[in-house]
């Protein structure tokens, strides 16, 4: 059984040496590595040569292409039976290629295995996690009633993608979840290619769930997507979309669809990406599957989005850019829009709890000191629970994220792997 890992990369050398060196360190040899430089100022080329494993191949673009191009490029030179996709910040973790292997055998060769993977965030991406985090996606739908590999149904996958349709995510779309059989790409493509729209990974991710009979989802972590500071992840955490944009190469592929010249808002550039990502899906499967994109719920995130903006006094968005907005929306998202400037009841009563729970804590200060009685006789007395969390609001180790520090990727590949054998 051979392997093909797919890394497309540019400008992003020092986070290709740990990718590249992750599926070296593998204890099974039958793979390939594809890295497919888009255009990259950085000499990609001579590091691969100096690795000097034919099993390594390197193909440059002659142009800075989209990520979408740039995608079809690595997989268009590619030989393995079951296809890896793999950001050049990102890591395979130990025993990848051995744990698929055997899922392979044991379930009689799925058209896709999901696997589960972590999270790691390098230091200084996320704002307040400074020190970096790293964090098991195994609170997703598809991974948080499972311990051993179970097959996803088709009313299940079609359930996901009306998610999406609706601009709400179930699931993970990146493509390192994922391990693919050959023959189920070549069924997938259209136009002579697998990858389509400005988000390649949730077009496909979501044509899969429509389309592939026999879907594996697996527990167990096998992949560690990286949050790097040149990631795409790092330009959306940070309020940063222009650069991210500009980093995926994307402007053509946004404006692919005449028909959405009047659906299309101002406002955020990735919810526009995935409104046209759905529907290029949409059009794909149009005579086999009555999808409905939800136009009216992305204007709703748009214009809730340049609000949002406008208030936090984002240099994106000025009053006249909100006047201009207005103009063109129907009367029912005037409302919406005017409504968007008031306090949302959550915020209101996030405030009010906060405030109680202030005033609380200074009585149960002044009650230890004036009366002497110990805190926990005083907190059951009055019912208070300190520092109560709401719902949704809970730190990042709170939501199972290890407070643990790494200086790259390697050092996440090594931990795992010297706590897996102990």
């Amino acid at each position: 059984m051979k392997f093909s890992v797919l890394l497309p990369t540019r400008n992003r050398l020092q986070f290709l040496k740990y990718a590249i060196s992750s599926v070296m360190r593998q204890d099974y040899g039958d793979w390939e590595i594809i890295v497919s430089d888009n255009h990259s100022e950085e000499n990609i080329g001579e590091y691969v040569a100096e690795l000097n494993d034919q099993r390594i191949r390197y193909f440059r673009t002659d142009r800075f292409v989209s990520v979408t191009e740039n995608w079809n490029n690595a997989l268009n030179h590619c030989s393995g039976d079951y296809i890896i996709m793999l950001g050049d910040d990102d890591a395979l973790l130990d025993g990848y290629f051995t744990s698929i292997d055997r899922l392979i055998s044991e379930y009689d060769s799925p058209d896709m295995i999901y696997s589960n993977a972590y999270i790691y965030a390098y230091p200084r991406v996320v704002p307040n996690a400074p020190d970096g985090f790293l964090h098991s996606c195994k609170d997703f739908c598809l991974f948080e009633k499972s311990k051993k590999p179970l097959w996803l149904s088709k009313k299940m996958g079609r359930h996901l993608v009306e998610g999406h349709l609706n601009f709400t995510s179930h699931y993970g779309t990146n493509m390192q979840y994922a391990t693919i059989k050959r023959s189920q790409i070549e069924k997938l493509k259209f136009d002579g290619q697998l990858f389509h729209g400005p988000y390649p990974d949730v077009y496909v991710m979501n044509a899969l769930m429509l389309e592939a009979e026999r879907i594996l989802v697996n527990p167990e972590e096998l992949v560690v997507i990286g949050m790097s500071p040149k990631s795409t992840g790092n330009y959306l955490v940070n309020n940063d979309e222009a650069n991210g944009m500009e980093f995926l190469n994307i402007s053509k592929e946004l404006a692919s669809i005449d028909e959405l010249t009047t659906t299309i808002l101002p406002g955020s550039h990735s919810l526009t990406a995935w409104l046209v990502t759905m529907e290029m899906l949409k059009d794909r499967y149009k005579d086999k599957y009555p999808l409905v994109v939800n136009r009216a719920h992305y204007r709703k995130m748009q214009i809730k989005q340049s609000v949002r903006n406008f208030l936090t006094r984002s240099a994106s968005v000025k009053a006249h850019d909100l006047l201009k907005l207005f103009k063109i929306l129907n009367w029912r998202e005037r409302a919406f829009f005017l409504s968007a400037f008031l306090p949302a009841p959550r915020t209101c009563a996030r405030k009010a709890i906060h405030t109680l729970n202030k005033l609380r804590n200074a009585l149960l200060y002044f009650g230890r000191r004036l009366w002497g009685m110990q805190k926990r006789c005083l907190k059951k007395l009055l019912g208070i629970r300190k520092n109560p969390v709401m719902q949704g609001e809970m730190s990042y180790c709170a939501q199972g994220m290890q407070a643990v520090k790494f200086s790259n990727i390697l050092d996440v590949f090594d931990h795992i792997k010297s706590q897996r054998h102990l």
